[in-house]
């Protein structure tokens, strides 16, 4: 969905992007900014289908470097 803005449920192309947060996660071992990450979420709105992906590309490292 995020580079492809198409749904991979029900193929529609009604994908929208929104930039929020989530609070109180247990991804990070090391949170940078407290309990929260920068999230995209993009959403079907023929379906409802949703994906979410980690915005901060230095988190990511992160992540990857406490595995």
């Amino acid at each position: 969905m995020k580079k492809t803005r198409k749904c991979p449920k029900c193929s529609s192309n009604q994908v929208v992007m929104l930039l929020g947060q989530t609070f109180g996660t247990k991804i990070y071992p090391r949170p940078k900014y407290g309990n929260y990450s920068m999230v995209e979420t993009y959403a079907c709105t023929d379906c409802g289908y949703v994906e979410v992906y980690l915005a901060d590309l230095e988190e990511i490292e992160e992540l990857k470097r406490s595995l």
